[in-house]
């Protein structure tokens, strides 16, 4: 990322796009009191400078048939990527998001399911893989996005 630093207006913009993506630049321009062609210019720029990384949607988890968002947090005692490798080969759908971490927890899985069959079916496999020491699931009851630029 290139040395960039933002201000109010980049952080509108992003504030706007972040609750809707598919804002166009007129909308955008009025409600934060500038011109479309400013607005677009500076899009543009964040684009350029990998401020904004793409644009996307957030589909109800009720619509593609998910039952539950799983966090899985594993402990392991051999390489973390090898692990989140071997998950990322073992577990044929439902992984959404892998992160490897520093701390008690080496890697966090992001896992949407379909059914309870398959959620056990996956904590099984990944307990299963050499090099996972232990595993904690929690089931997301909730999920409240906030905006980053407002923290």
């Amino acid at each position: 990322m290139v040395d960039y630093k933002l201000d109010n207006l980049d952080n509108g913009i992003l504030n706007l796009l972040e609750e809707n993506s598919r804002l166009k630049n007129t909308e955008i321009a009025e409600k934060l009191g500038y011109s479309e062609g400013a607005i677009r210019k500076r899009i543009n720029k964040l684009v350029e400078n990998n401020i904004i990384e793409k644009f996307s949607i957030i589909v109800k988890n009720q619509v593609l048939g998910i039952w539950a968002v799983v966090h899985i947090f594993i402990e392991g005692t051999s390489s973390p990527t090898y692990v989140k490798n071997k998950i990322i080969n073992d577990i044929e759908e439902g992984i959404d998001q892998i992160f490897e971490t520093a701390g008690d927890t080496d890697i966090i899985c992001i896992f949407q399911t379909k059914t309870e069959k398959l959620l056990k079916s996956s904590i099984e496999k990944i307990r299963n893989i050499s090099g996972v020491k232990t595993t904690k699931t929690y089931v997301v009851l909730e999920r409240t996005k906030l905006n980053p630029n407002k923290v």
